[in-house]
């Protein structure tokens, strides 16, 4: 099965998506938008400078054509392996709910143990008090 995007008329890639990515690395005009200190401003005023903003504009006009292909044709050749990835995560999200809820239902079970404890331990520090001061009294 595979999926069709209005828009493309072809749903295989023209390119390896590697070999585009080199292309484009290899390329003169595309090359400082791959780099990660790209700067509009510079790339502006060179562009104006060498007067080459129409071919410039031609370039990535194509290669931003070239790129939402490759992203269609990925996804309509991938797009089943997406939904499992999605149905994973919403197990995945299910599961969390579900041990989320046993954690609280611990935490709240621990509290409750705790307070016995504590209810216990003054009970008996109390009546040890008491008793105490009973034996005391018998001293006299």
């Amino acid at each position: 099965r595979r999926m069709s995007f209005r828009g493309s008329s072809s749903a295989t890639p023209k390119k390896d998506p590697q070999n585009l990515f080199l292309e484009f690395r290899q390329d003169e005009t595309l090359r400082p938008f791959l780099d990660d200190d790209f700067q509009v401003d510079r790339f502006t005023n060179d562009a104006l400078n060498t007067k080459t903003v129409q071919q410039n504009l031609h370039k990535l006009h194509l290669s931003v054509s070239t790129i939402d292909l490759e992203i269609r044709s990925q996804i309509s050749t991938h797009y089943e392996d997406f939904f499992e990835q999605l149905e994973v995560i919403q197990e995945l999200d299910s599961m969390s709910t579900i041990v989320g809820e046993s954690v609280d239902d611990l935490d709240y079970s621990v509290k409750k143990i705790k307070n016995e404890l504590d209810r216990g331990f003054t009970e008996l520090r109390d009546k040890s008090k008491q008793l105490k001061r009973v034996f005391d009294a018998c001293d006299l």
